[in-house]
């Protein structure tokens, strides 16, 4: 009697079924015609969320494409490259485009880029943020996420939040005050400036106010800025300094509607720095605070290096998260209900700019960790981070608006000097983060040429070709199962800062005009040509792709047996009648 065959029981199928999942590599599905609406920047950060966080952090997966098998993913580079546009790639512009286009030859012949055209199907249209007439930030459009209600209300209702703070809880680390440039005192570490002209303060008894507030003006002079006022006060507002000061060099440029310095103010001083150096020597001792606004700026002219340090511009987060810091008039309007800086012409007030430095600390004093800080929403990195499945972690690299730092539990920055040295430290470290955030800027400054200058065609098309290269190199050194994705950030920004600049200028120049004194009006064609020109800069490009090596179970199809094939036939036939499933792969 022959046997009778045992049937394998579903727990048997389910593990058999997930043994095969695992050894499929991930892809991206997308649909070719797709044409909802455009895709934004932020639309892009939740799908790097989407590929990464395993316990999902209350992210909708995306509308626009689908992943498959996610937990395979090994890491996510993405890489933004302003410069980049449309015509690169064989289209006018996408302003009115929606659906991804096929990666065609460039209009003009010296830019073509063979990797992209190997490597990419579809070249996405992506709107970057902003309105009418501005451009934001698509660096902080992808680096921040916005926070729940529910987890605003958890953010209330931590009790440390509302405590009340001491001084040493704002004080800044060494960590900070490297990664934004302050100089380091001796006290803190031996990388302090040793160079002739500096000094440091040194520890003495002395009664009175031990919390100072500092601010400077400074002009500019053919070597860069230089100190023409001090002014200190104490913790209860009392001016202790309040001091013009005579540069060494002559001054080049005197800023006056910032400094508030004219030739004439100074023509009779005779105080010098090394006066004020040893004046502040005198009256502040290294165990006293010191308070400021980007006090970095200040104590770099002073050539004095404290190590106890407040920093209304950390103390105080901008809206948009660092590395953008909120200016001190904004702060002094929105927190302390005044308005400073206010003298139009006349410049700023060194005594009344540090006053606001000192009550602004006092505030956060009383209001507690919570004031001041942005809630609305939460770092990518912190996010990405924060999944218990995967507590993922990330390494950022720029060349500009990274500040190099020490590193977190979520992410590590570090500043690169130039394309060649970001994808260099990317593949000498990508093993150790899950994702990666850089940013190439070659042909971005190749395409923005000094005003005055004319375009140089021969660099720009070397600059490209070079990045094509580049990129190339660096697919080819990723690891498998790694998705790469390229985003330029913006489109065409020339005619926008163009006509910024003579809004700008114009705003300057009959600002301190009654309205009949005004000769030139900013009418309505101004208007138009500025919103068209922001219509060109937020007609950014975006590329993905998985590195993968194609292995495949022998009894699992490959889910599309030719990329190019199938694209060539979904996208020649807008109606799709003839094709049951209107999706691309994206992966070997």
């Amino acid at each position: 009697m022959t046997k009778p065959k045992r049937r394998r029981s579903s727990v048997q199928s389910l593990s058999a079924t997930r043994k095969k999942k695992f050894l499929v590599p991930p892809t991206i599905k997308y649909d070719p015609n797709y044409a909802r609406k455009k895709i934004s920047v932020s639309d892009l950060r939740d799908l790097i969320l989407h590929m990464l966080c395993e316990s999902y952090l209350n992210i909708p997966p995306p509308t626009w494409c689908t992943v498959t098998n996610r937990a395979q993913i090994q890491h996510v580079v993405f890489l933004f490259v302003p410069g980049l546009q449309p015509r690169h790639f064989g289209h006018t512009d996408f302003v009115k485009t929606v659906s991804p286009q096929r990666v065609a030859p460039p209009c003009e012949p010296r830019e073509d880029m063979p990797f992209f055209r190997a490597t990419f199907d579809t070249v996405w249209p992506v709107v970057a943020p902003g309105s009418k007439e501005t451009l934001f930030s698509s660096m902080h459009a992808l680096t921040n996420v916005p926070l729940t209600k529910k987890e605003k209300d958890k953010l209330k209702r931590d009790p440390a939040s509302t405590k009340r703070l001491v001084l040493p809880d704002l004080l800044m680390t060494h960590g900070q005050m490297t990664a934004n440039e302050y100089p380091i005192h001796s006290e803190m570490g031996p990388e302090g400036p040793k160079a002739h002209g500096w000094v440091e303060t040194v520890k003495f008894f002395h009664e009175g106010s031990h919390t100072f507030a500092l601010d400077c003006e400074m002009c500019l002079s053919a070597s860069g800025k230089v100190l023409t006022r001090i002014s200190l006060v104490d913790f209860n507002d009392k001016v202790l300094i309040d001091e013009y000061v005579k540069p060494a060099e002559p001054i080049v440029d005197y800023l006056t509607r910032y400094s508030g310095i004219s030739e004439a103010i100074l023509a009779n001083v005779t105080t010098t720095l090394a006066d004020v150096q040893q004046l502040l020597l005198r009256t502040i001792s290294a165990d006293d605070v010191l308070i400021g606004h980007s006090l970095e700026s200040d104590l770099n002219v002073l050539k004095v290096t404290h190590p106890r340090i407040i920093d209304t511009s950390i103390v105080y987060e901008h809206v948009r998260g660092p590395p953008a810091k909120a200016s001190l008039k904004h702060l002094a309007s929105k927190y302390l209900n005044r308005e400073i800086q206010n003298n139009g012409i006349h410049g700023h007030s060194s005594v009344e700019d540090s006053q606001a430095c000192m009550d602004l600390v006092k505030l956060k004093l009383v209001s507690g960790d919570a004031f001041g800080r942005n809630v609305s929403d939460i770092s990518l990195f912190k996010k990405l981070h924060s999944d218990k499945k995967r507590p993922n972690r990330s390494l950022v690299l720029d060349g500009s608006s990274v500040r190099a730092g020490a590193p977190t539990s979520a992410e590590t920055r570090v500043r690169v000097a130039c394309d060649d040295e970001l994808v260099s430290e990317l593949l000498a470290n990508i093993e150790k983060y899950d994702f990666v955030l850089g940013k190439l800027r070659d042909i971005e400054y190749a395409s923005n040429s000094p005003e005055g200058v004319a375009f140089d065609k021969d660099l720009f098309h070397e600059k490209i070709a070079a990045l094509d290269a580049r990129l190339s190199a660096l697919y080819a050194s990723l690891p498998n199962d790694t998705a790469l994705l390229i985003c330029s950030g913006n489109g065409d920004v020339t005619d926008l800062v163009r006509i910024q600049n003579q809004k700008r200028d114009f705003q300057r120049e009959n600002e301190p005009k009654r309205w009949d004194e005004v000769k030139d009006v900013w009418n309505q064609q101004h208007l138009e040509a500025l919103k068209r020109a922001t219509e060109t800069a937020r007609d950014a490009v975006f590329f993905m792709t998985m590195k993968s090596d194609g292995s495949l179970p022998e009894s699992s199809p490959s889910p599309v047996d030719s990329r190019e094939s199938s694209l060539t036939m979904l996208m020649d036939n807008k109606a799709g009648s003839s094709l049951s499933i209107d999706e691309v792969v994206i992966g070997e």
